[in-house]
């Protein structure tokens, strides 16, 4: 028992290492080298089985401030354990009028969203004033609508920081192209372990907050 806890903590320290070493990297060498790699998979199972034992450990112990804390923890690494296995991640490249039913995952493959897509307006904001020549962009703002089948389910414009879901799906506002003032390229993401990570961020807070009052007696 005492061997696999110390593999345990072998098995945390790499990954918190490995995190860190991930961000110096371009985002497609970390996911294909890190984050999709089968051993960084594999680590991240075993600190999730020693996260259970732990939280079982506590709920035993009746530390119910701890015990939520684990499971938030928890939650968050099951939530990062199914973004390695299941994440899908790419580009919609669109001109005002077109409508697209998939994305490009890289310059090969393509991948079908189930429904379509259609881009209504695009807009680039600027800062009024010039700054050296140059003028600022403020805001990106892209307006579309989802069909299937010939019907419309739901229309919506995608800012920055203010992105569009359906179904799964996060449609984020990723830039556009100078020259083609009318084009619009977003960022297409569906993640199943986001619903499970945003609990888990939301169970550990509650879980510092209750171990804190207990610690101070509020």
């Amino acid at each position: 028992m005492k061997i696999f806890k110390k593999f345990i903590f072998v098995s945390f320290l790499a990954i918190f290492f490995s995190l860190i070493i991930a961000s110096l990297f371009p985002e497609e060498a970390s996911h294909k080298y890190f984050y999709q790699a089968p051993w960084f998979k594999f680590l991240w199972f075993i600190v999730s089985i020693g996260i259970i034992i732990v939280f079982v450990n506590s709920v035993q112990r009746r530390d119910f401030g701890f015990s939520i804390i684990y499971l938030g923890l928890l939650l968050v690494l099951l939530a990062g354990l199914l973004a390695s296995l299941f994440k899908e991640e790419g580009f919609m490249e669109m001109k005002k009028g077109q409508t697209q039913d998939d994305f490009w995952i890289n310059d090969e493959s393509s991948k079908s969203l189930g429904f379509s897509l259609s881009l209504k307006d695009f807009s680039v904001e600027f800062y009024p004033k010039e700054v050296k020549g140059m003028r600022f962009i403020k805001a990106y703002k892209t307006s579309v609508g989802i069909s299937r089948n010939g019907k419309l389910l739901k229309e919506a414009t995608i800012e920055v920081n203010k992105p569009l879901t359906f179904e799964g799906f996060w449609f984020y506002q990723y830039g556009y192209e100078p020259k083609l003032p009318e084009q619009t390229v977003l960022q297409v993401v569906k993640d199943p372990g986001l619903p499970l990570a945003y609990s888990g961020y939301l169970i550990l807070m509650l879980g510092l907050v209750f171990s804190f009052r207990r610690l101070w007696k509020i």
